[in-house]
């Protein structure tokens, strides 16, 4: 039985290991070689293995830099799961204005990348539903996210969504959700199928991937539809794309890539490319939430999660961002269009923009600090040396070594430290803070300062200096 059309439907979600007590470090790249990610729950690790045709031409179809990133297991960019309960007879039923689509679930993949993202893939066969109003309907599972506004209108939103697994049976009743008391909560079947491992709220003492969506209610769609009927139909209002022997029509928006082609033509889908593009575009608006969040903690604190933060992007910039991925000139285009659509080269130049700002904010307060230790050990300096000079002067024998261990038990000791050490010591910290910022503590330092000096004085004036 020949396919009709196929769906595959990515969700991408920021994360982070949920831990009692926080801190500012960007540490997903360190987290996700955490032994927990061994073991999600519900999901086995999978390693590429070209082991057919069609795995041998995805590989190939790459160039090396990207197969590193999309297959290679040592490089640790992106870990590649497999749903564990999903088989040959495993099925997704969408009901839509009491009426149903049962499709075939041909797999179920998660991406975790080091960059803080995450990608849920899911693919639906569809063998039976020839209409084009049929194909769109079904391609309305992408909006299930949450809705994007109430009420929800049942005739273009799926009521109900049921994955029967070989195991298991994931049901979701979507109208029957109370929005207002869960907004912007992601729906029940896909946290299902995520599984135990994850959750979309702190909860202490818990040590969970805690996961939110990127990119609003919706899942990023690519739809491929093999019908004459429909092809032709499109060929009549759009520009045909030949590439070699090939000619097919590209609908292209922001969040979605739709491939029409006539019953024989072979089955083109750019998963990989897009989920490639969809990691670019997650991992650029989760470096942008983390600069604003990062931009306002405290200055100790902005210090270090700045630095954890531009590690990673230098990394990604390395190893996940590519100006071209294929030689094929059906991929280059096709990348070239989304990429350009979802503005990632122009989002990179402004990223670059902020974490330079912030980078270099960062740095001055660093130099900042460094520049107040200095002036502390310079003014300690200044006050040694009044003592310095007398002891050079007088000479290292001015006071018995005796009575200077025992300092407090003899008056012209005593005298001679207050002259000689306390004074130009009270002198230099009293003149340091008349030069800095006026508020109530500083204020506060110079009267103890000024006090003390009075005392100073006047014990000389009474008792000398010692000598």
């Amino acid at each position: 039985m020949d396919i009709v059309s196929e769906h595959i439907f990515l969700f991408p979600f920021a994360w982070e290991i949920n831990t009692k007590n926080r801190n500012y470090n960007f540490n997903p790249q360190v987290q996700i070689n955490q032994s927990m990610f061994k073991y999600l729950h519900g999901w086995r690790c999978e390693e590429f293995i070209i082991d057919s045709n069609e795995n041998y031409n995805e590989f190939i179809y790459f160039y090396r830099p990207v197969r590193n990133v999309l297959y290679s297991k040592e490089a640790a960019i992106i870990k590649n799961y497999i749903y564990n309960y999903l088989d040959e007879n495993t099925t997704c039923k969408i009901e839509i204005d009491a009426q149903e689509y049962l499709l075939k679930v041909k797999k179920i993949e998660l991406k975790m990348v080091k960059t803080g993202v995450g990608i849920l893939s899911i693919d639906l066969q569809n063998f039976a539903y020839m209409l084009e109003d049929d194909i769109k309907r079904i391609n309305s599972f992408s909006q299930c996210v949450y809705p994007i506004s109430l009420p929800i209108n049942n005739q273009n939103y799926p009521a109900k969504i049921t994955f029967i697994f070989k195991d298991k049976i994931i049901v979701t009743n979507i109208l029957e959700n109370n929005y207002m008391n869960n907004a912007s909560q992601i729906a029940s079947f896909l946290l299902q199928i995520l599984g135990n491992s994850f959750i979309t709220s702190e909860q202490k003492g818990r040590h969970k991937i805690l996961i939110e969506p990127l990119i609003g209610s919706k899942m990023v769609t690519l739809c491929v539809v093999k019908n004459n009927e429909i092809y032709n139909k499109k060929s009549a209002n759009a520009n045909r794309l030949k590439f070699g022997d090939a000619e097919r029509i590209y609908e292209i928006t922001t969040f979605s890539l739709f491939s029409y082609a006539r019953n024989s033509a072979d089955n083109k889908i750019y998963d990989k490319m897009m989920l490639l593009l969809l990691v670019q575009k997650a991992s650029l608006l989760s470096f942008s939430n983390q600069i604003a969040e990062i931009s306002v903690l405290k200055k100790v604190e902005l210090i270090v999660g700045i630095e954890s933060l531009y590690e990673i992007y230098i990394q990604f910039i390395n190893q996940i961002y590519f100006d071209e991925v294929t030689e094929s000139e059906e991929g280059a285009f096709i990348y070239k269009t989304v990429s350009n659509i979802l503005n990632i080269k122009n989002e990179i130049a402004q990223l670059d923009f902020e974490l330079k700002e912030v980078h270099e904010y960062a740095e001055l307060i660093t130099r900042q600090a460094a520049n107040r230790k200095m002036e502390v050990i310079s003014i300690i300096g200044s006050g040694f040396v009044l003592p310095t000079f007398v002891t050079g002067f007088f000479g290292m024998n001015i006071l018995d070594k005796e009575k200077l261990a025992h300092w407090w038990k003899y008056e012209e000791v005593m005298e001679w430290l207050n002259a000689y050490v306390a004074l130009p010591m009270l002198l230099v910290f009293y003149f340091y803070m008349r030069k800095k910022t006026k508020n109530i503590w500083v204020y506060l330092v110079q009267v103890v300062l000024f006090v003390a000096l009075i005392f100073c004085v006047l014990q000389i004036l009474h008792s000398g200096t010692g000598i």
